[in-house]
């Protein structure tokens, strides 16, 4: 009994150290001529999200400047990015759009974004998808040359061939495989979007605000775009689509 008595505090010091090294860090932003530091009441929002999300790496938190959101329209709102200097998750909020909204919402698009942190910005499956096509488009033109020499054009030279069959690969990737690509691109995105949004639902646990917040979103961009910043014609229905998504899925 004594013994456990003596090993009692050191104990407690451990669990005290162990909980303390798997907490998110917050990391301070040096200033530039687009970002500041974010103000404390932004930090502790991001704190509250990021034990929500079970985050435990470092990350930095900035609100934009004019100049910032005038950069990349993005910051008008929030998004994310990582600082080229330091390497760290970079979270960027912009306090006059993000502080109007319930404090739900507010957990649902910063944990969205707590999220990507740990997924990517970028799943692995478009990282390669560039890579299949490459190498579909050798092996097509590998085909068509071997083809093209089980026909009378095999009494041309080989070089006579390549062209033709290089001619055709060409053409065949301006009609129509340029197009299947963009497609499937634009398909392992979608479905990208989706698990970021499941998966920090399950998180915040819920539905109503993560919807509402996906709403608001499509409904601040949609008013943008409306007074003439063409930079938003692309997004205009992409956060109404992920909410109907998401009110359409279980749970």
């Amino acid at each position: 009994m004594k013994n456990i008595k003596q090993l009692k505090i050191p104990i407690i010091l451990f669990s005290i150290f162990f909980v303390n090294n798997f907490n998110a860090t917050i990391e301070e932003f040096l200033e530039n001529p687009y970002l500041i530091q974010a103000p404390k009441k932004i930090e502790n929002i991001t704190k509250r999200v990021a034990k929500i999300m079970n985050f435990n790496d470092t990350y930095e938190v900035t609100v934009p400047k004019k100049a910032g959101i005038k950069i990349n329209p993005w910051n008008k709102f929030v998004t994310q990015g990582i600082n080229p200097q330091t390497q760290n998750h970079l979270l960027i909020i912009n306090p006059e759009w993000f502080l109007n909204i319930p404090n739900e919402q507010q957990d649902f698009l910063l944990g969205r974004y707590f999220v990507i942190f740990k997924l990517g910005f970028i799943p692995l499956s478009i990282k390669i998808l560039p890579f299949f096509f490459s190498f579909f488009s050798i092996f097509f033109i590998i085909f068509l040359f071997w083809s093209l020499g089980k026909t009378k054009i095999k009494n041309y030279s080989k070089w006579i061939r390549f062209f033709i069959a290089f001619g055709i690969s060409t053409a065949c990737n301006f009609i129509f495989i340029h197009k299947i690509q963009i497609k499937t691109l634009k398909y392992f995105a979608h479905k990208h979007d989706l698990k970021i949004n499941r998966m920090t639902l399950e998180k915040t646990l819920n539905k109503d605000a993560a919807i509402k917040a996906l709403k608001q979103l499509d409904s601040s961009i949609k008013k943008e775009f409306k007074i003439g910043e063409t930079f938003w014609k692309p997004y205009t229905s992409l956060f109404q689509n992920h909410a109907d998504e998401l009110k359409r899925s279980n749970g």
